[in-house]
């Protein structure tokens, strides 16, 4: 993704926000910000890797798809062990910043994202501002990965226009 694209993405992701929270976005400290974000976002390598793997393969993997994946059955779910059951939440897209060293922190997504039928958006910012740049958004140092969880949130309504209009070819 070039430089022009990737300051588009982040100037949807920063106008989106600001339409979901409103006024609060500035003002909120920054616990908060990162509470209200866990709603909509899974952040971090970790964290977006474990949504990946707990999605089920898609039939079809259309956005409109995993928007339809809102009403998630009781049978998604599955027991981990501990007494919980983690959910299966429906993504929209995942992105990650490709210039981060060593490489093996993302190399795993592109073919996970694949076999879940995920959108996947690799952002290079050049000598590893790709993740400083995606940490601005949510108030953090950096951020290698996000993935976004399918909704009907503003922020949803911005991606998936996005989408539409710069992932014609490279986005499944």
């Amino acid at each position: 993704m070039g430089i022009r694209r990737l300051e588009g993405l982040l100037d949807v992701l920063r106008s989106a926000l600001k339409r979901e929270f409103g006024e609060t976005l500035d003002s909120a400290s920054h616990k908060d910000f990162i509470r209200k974000c866990k709603d909509l976002f899974y952040i971090g390598v970790n964290n977006a890797t474990r949504a990946l793997e707990r999605m089920q393969h898609t039939c079809n993997g259309s956005i409109a798809a995993m928007e339809s994946g809102k009403q998630l059955l009781q049978s998604q779910n599955v027991n981990n062990g501990r007494g919980r059951t983690p959910k299966r939440v429906p993504l929209q897209v995942v992105i990650i910043a490709t210039d981060v060293h060593p490489r093996a922190l993302v190399g795993h997504f592109s073919a996970l994202a694949s076999s879940k039928k995920v959108p996947l958006i690799m952002v290079n910012g050049g000598n590893g501002s790709g993740s400083l740049r995606l940490g601005e958004i949510f108030k953090l140092r950096t951020a290698i990965a996000i993935a976004l969880k399918a909704g009907d949130s503003e922020v949803n309504k911005a991606m998936n226009h996005f989408l539409k209009d710069n992932c014609k070819l490279d986005c499944p």
